[in-house]
């Protein structure tokens, strides 16, 4: 999708797209496209949203720091 232009911006989950290495690649993908990043989290306890924090810390062009849904 980022390769053919096909979003704006993404919003990828380090819990659902395979870890924190693989949300920075994605993030590095779409920074070489010009696309945004809107990182997303879903509440996986302290330990996944301090690393979601930390990982959303070293994306290099967010158009939101972290989304953060509340229920």
């Amino acid at each position: 999708m980022i390769e053919g232009e096909a979003v704006d911006f993404i919003g990828p989950d380090p819990a659902d797209c395979g870890g924190l290495s693989e949300t920075k690649w994605i993030a590095e993908l779409a920074e070489l496209h010009q696309v945004l990043i809107a990182p997303h989290f879903t509440f996986n306890g302290p330990i996944g949203l301090m690393a979601s924090v930390y990982v959303s810390s070293t994306m290099p062009a967010n158009f939101i720091a972290l989304e953060f849904p509340l229920r």
